[in-house]
């Protein structure tokens, strides 16, 4: 059975981004020590990895970089149950949603959960009740803190004995 492959967007930002982000996952999520933050835009694909990474650098040939602003944390309900804690873009939602779906065309359009709304974020915290994920959102918020930073490249890759291992790797257009 082939792996489920995955295509992510992992943020460039300075380290006063990055290191609170990556210091709050790992205290609350789960999956930190898989793979960095990162905004998912394909969810476990069946597809050949090269079929998929073709998928993806015709499209990262066309789409330009996209800048992010992330002012706050909200709730968002996961498929498997749980409650995440995430960071929603103020700046560049439309652009991120846009990308996940021109990735969704061609190769990729059977595999368009189409039942399931994307809405693009950043995991920090993943939570049993959604009282406990609010909880983690007021503790993220409260510090106040608002992200910037860019997406410049997007990764195909699998889990693959409890680590991300990246396939390629493609750079979207610079303007």
């Amino acid at each position: 059975m082939s792996r489920p492959i995955y295509v992510v967007a992992f943020p460039s930002w300075t380290d006063a981004a990055r290191v609170p982000v990556e210091a709050f996952r790992t205290q609350h999520d789960p999956h930190a020590a898989l793979l960095g933050a990162h905004f998912t835009l394909v969810f476990g694909s069946t597809l050949a990895a090269e079929v998929i990474a073709e998928e993806v650098r015709a499209v990262a040939a066309r789409v330009p970089v996209v800048p992010f602003k992330i002012g706050r944390a909200a709730r968002m309900q996961s498929g498997g149950g749980a409650t995440l804690a995430v960071l929603v873009p103020d700046l560049g939602q439309a652009a991120i949603g846009a990308l996940h779906d021109a990735l969704h065309r061609g190769a990729l359009a059977p595999e368009w959960r189409l039942e399931i709304d994307f809405h693009p974020h950043l995991t920090i915290g993943c939570a049993a009740t959604p009282a406990l994920a609010q909880a983690l959102c007021d503790r993220w918020n409260d510090a106040g803190a608002e992200l910037c930073g860019v997406l410049e490249t997007l990764t195909v890759g699998a889990l693959d004995e409890g680590a991300f291992r990246v396939e390629s790797t493609h750079r979207l257009r610079t303007p």
